[in-house]
């Protein structure tokens, strides 16, 4: 009979799990209702739709007043919520490792982040 691993409220990794959860269902809940937004708002401007759209607004122009649609703008900021999301989660581990002491969480956590940091740093 196989046994059950039971965990306790103080293990880190089930800590660390729920805390997760709620922030990728509050990013995710937030950038599906920013996109959504875009959405109405193109269809409801006078702009004829199109196969394929506009793209993206880049990141390094993306804090710049510019005279993007807000439609676009909306888009845009639920796509970066999205492709932030495991940034974020990296960011969540490292915090909770290093505040319960689990140096080797906290080690692996780190260098998942620098590899994160990096991949974004080159674009690959």
């Amino acid at each position: 009979m196989p046994e059950h691993i039971h965990l306790s409220n103080d293990d880190p990794s089930q800590k660390l799990e729920g805390t997760m959860q709620k922030v990728s269902r509050v990013v995710s809940l937030i950038g599906l209702g920013l996109m959504l937004a875009g959405l109405i708002a193109y269809f409801s401007s006078s702009t004829n739709f199109s196969l394929p759209g506009e793209p993206v607004i880049p990141l390094q122009n993306f804090l710049q007043a510019g005279g993007d649609p807000l439609s676009l703008l909306l888009m845009s900021t639920g796509i970066l919520l999205f492709a932030l999301l495991p940034l974020l989660r990296v960011i969540l581990a490292l915090w909770t490792y290093s505040s319960k002491k689990a140096w080797l969480n906290m080690l692996a956590s780190l260098i998942v982040f620098l590899e994160l940091l990096l991949s974004m740093r080159t674009g690959a």
